[in-house]
């Protein structure tokens, strides 16, 4: 996968899947959904690195995306809920 060991995201993205399952085990939460969560997270930040600051502006624009989409589901939630419950 990264032969030269130079890949900041694949290396991101093992510690930070090493470092999520131990504070989600610390917590007493969930250590497989912390290790993916901190996993992803690493990699996110090291693919930042990897590409000189390149993909940070499709990773905003991709954080912009799903907040809106999160923002119309519950819109829509919500609005059903209150026809429903009145």
């Amino acid at each position: 996968m990264d032969p030269d060991g130079e890949s900041a995201t694949l290396a991101g993205g093992l510690i930070g899947g090493v470092i999520g399952g131990a504070v989600a085990a610390y917590r007493g939460e969930n250590v497989w959904k912390g290790a993916v969560s901190g996993a992803a997270a690493g990699a996110i930040a090291g693919s930042v690195i990897d590409t000189g600051g390149a993909s940070l502006g499709v990773l905003a624009l991709a954080g912009a995306a799903q907040f809106a989409g999160a923002m119309s589901l519950e819109l829509k939630l919500f609005n059903y809920s209150r026809e429903r419950h009145g």
